[in-house]
């Protein structure tokens, strides 16, 4: 089924900033490459805005739209490889009978108990090592394991538990989260070329450098010794809307907190203050969140049956009885 011809798209959401500043309707008429950056850039607020909401008056915490709610993903773990044998001098590792995966390039290679990261995936039988002082004999026994896990775009975070699939050998086992700290340490503490069935894991944010935007990592102990697979619900950040992706998210029940809020990002970027799309605004992010809560309401999935305190009584007191009344009773034998 085709989306609503009434959700607003992002020229709409551009066209409503150009009316409201009395530039029109026609985006093709805005001769004025600065107006129409500066139009681009309120549009991207508003969205920020209304993705990223304040807490609202008499609540303690932001809402958190159903659209960016978990989707179940997989994560692919790599069992370590260690085929064939390796040489290394000034960093340039060389194999012999080797196939290095595809993931070597984030990996690290583990010599007579000490890793070492991987730069660059040369060939199926170089590698470069971060560490140009490094050096083996021909001949040399290695181990080359993936580490850390690049999580997928707009991963936005894990909600719930991390379990590895269900396999042959694997049967839902859910994993310990822990801290990065943590990890290192054990990941430390043993020969670096340990490797066994994941029980714990840790999600961190990559070193930034600017040159692109952070991404987040997974890391998991032990090593994995066979290849595995783990599934989650993550959490989805936005996108930026371009002519490439004109679709917010959130569709129709969404269009109109957003015409408010680019409206009033323009106020503050083209008339210096907060107006009266501001206030529209609020009124709008309000009712929006409303309608996204009653419409995802999980409502009543069946009695509670959680018997925790009734046996924690049980441990302390023993049985409790309990006097029915049921009134006068005869028997006849």
């Amino acid at each position: 089924m085709a989306e609503s011809t009434l959700t607003l798209k992002r020229d709409d959401l551009r066209r409503a900033i150009g009316n409201m500043l009395g530039r029109g309707i026609d985006i093709t008429n805005w001769d004025d490459a600065d107006f129409a950056t500066r139009v681009d850039l309120c549009v991207d607020v508003g969205c920020r805005n209304v993705y990223e909401p304040e807490i609202l008056p008499n609540e303690t915490q932001v809402h958190v739209w159903s659209f960016l709610q978990p989707k179940l993903t997989t994560i692919r773990l790599n069992k370590p490889y260690s085929t064939g044998t390796i040489s290394v001098a000034a960093g340039i590792v060389t194999g012999v009978g080797t196939v290095f995966p595809s993931w070597a390039a984030s990996g690290e290679l583990a010599i007579n108990g000490v890793r070492y990261k991987v730069a660059t995936r040369v060939s199926n039988t170089s590698l470069t090592l971060s560490d140009t002082t490094v050096t083996a004999p021909a001949g040399t026994q290695y181990t080359l394991v993936q580490v850390d896990y690049v999580l997928p775009d707009l991963f936005g975070g894990f909600r719930g538990d991390l379990t590895l699939s269900i396999t042959a050998n694997v049967r839902g086992i859910t994993l310990q989260r822990s801290t990065k700290e943590e990890l290192i340490a054990l990941q430390n503490s043993n020969a670096a070329d340990y490797a066994g069935q994941p029980t714990q894991y840790a999600v961190f944010a990559a070193e930034q450098t600017g040159a692109a935007d952070q991404k987040t990592l997974l890391t998991v102990y032990p090593f994995p010794d066979a290849e595995y697979s783990i599934v989650a619900f993550a959490v989805i950040n936005p996108y930026q809307l371009t002519s490439a992706l004109p679709y917010p998210m959130g569709g129709l029940p969404l269009s109109e907190c957003l015409r408010e809020a680019v409206l009033a990002a323009a106020e503050v970027e083209f008339q210096g203050q907060l107006g009266v799309h501001n206030q529209l605004f609020r009124s709008r992010l309000a009712a929006a969140i409303s309608y996204d809560r009653q419409m995802n309401n999980p409502g009543i999935m069946g009695q509670n049956l959680d018997q925790t305190e009734q046996r924690e009584l049980w441990r302390r007191m023993g049985p409790r009885t309990i006097h029915v009344g049921l009134g006068p009773t005869t028997y006849a034998g």
